[in-house]
């Protein structure tokens, strides 16, 4: 899971390189905004708050 999110945060990197916070409030914002919610849900019941876990993981191990 860790090397998708890793993936992920790249691909977020090369617009912008957000801090240890920025990263969770990106994940947080997947789960909070009902369209991005809506969007991670088709996929997967419950994997906007998946996702946001695994980013808030990954921030605190490696941006901290």
């Amino acid at each position: 899971v860790q090397t998708e999110v890793d993936a992920n945060y790249q691909q977020i990197c090369r617009f912008w390189t957000p801090s240890a916070a920025a990263y969770k409030g990106v994940g947080q914002t997947y789960v909070d905004d009902p369209q991005m919610r809506a969007n991670f849900d088709r996929i997967a019941e419950g994997l906007a708050v998946y996702q946001r876990d695994a980013m808030t993981v990954y921030a605190d191990a490696r941006l901290s």
